[in-house]
């Protein structure tokens, strides 16, 4: 419990003695001598573990949201290969696909 409360007013205030004001007189904390007891250094570290948790947490969900990889896989990339070994971009790889096939007929 405080944890929202710890980031939301390191922000707003910047200076961890009037943090630490404030956690006194706030009624969410009434009973939680834990919390009121702490030094302006040791919630200066909660806060500073809070805030690499925020962002690790950040990162993984932008790293969930990014789409995968487009790379053809390497079967694939063997099949739309032509002679000398180079690699066509997929529109033409089809459009020379379907001109061989009209020469066969």
């Amino acid at each position: 419990m405080g944890n929202p409360f710890v980031v939301c007013l390191a922000h707003r205030w910047g200076q961890w003695d009037e943090l630490k004001a404030e956690i006194r007189k706030s009624h969410l904390f009434r009973f939680d001598w834990f919390f009121k007891s702490r030094t302006a250094q040791e919630l200066q570290k909660r806060c500073e573990a809070l805030v690499r948790l925020i962002e690790k947490e950040n990162e993984d969900a932008m790293e969930a949201i990014k789409p995968k990889s487009t790379a053809p896989k390497p079967a694939a990339a063997a099949g739309a290969a032509g002679a000398g070994g180079k690699r066509k971009p997929e529109g033409e790889a089809a459009a020379a696909a379907a001109a061989g096939a009209k020469k066969k007929k």
